[in-house]
């Protein structure tokens, strides 16, 4: 009895120490775009499963809503994967986002999917 409560102590530590890992890691934008936390809307929309103009759309009309999706910038959209899966969650249902889920762990990080600079 008293070895089980200890292991369950143990393993909440560990969930614990795992929760304030990523809270340091959410306020740093910079670690979060190469931890995978940004899309390009061309990203966003192949995990949506939809055309980049419909994407573009979705993320005009998430803002108007004041539940903004991603920012424009220059004129490209940056969207954040976490608010990304969340509306598709909201507007589409949990199996859809899931799917979005495993479709989206190819971009999951930022360096892989940039081309490597030569000196």
């Amino acid at each position: 009895m008293i070895e089980n409560a200890r292991r369950r102590i143990i393993e909440n530590i560990k969930r614990l120490e795992a929760d304030v890992l990523q809270l340091e890691r959410d306020n740093d934008v910079i670690g979060c775009i190469l931890a995978g936390g940004a899309l390009t809307l061309t990203e966003a929309a192949d995990i949506k499963q939809c055309c980049d103009e419909t994407m573009r759309k979705e993320c005009e009309q998430a803002t108007a809503e004041d539940q903004p999706i991603g920012i424009k910038l220059q004129g490209h959209w940056i969207l954040g994967t976490t608010r990304l899966l969340d509306r598709i969650e909201q507007t589409d249902g949990r199996p859809a986002r899931l799917a979005a889920e495993d479709r989206a762990k190819k971009y999951a990080s930022w360096t892989s999917r940039q081309p490597q600079q030569t000196r």
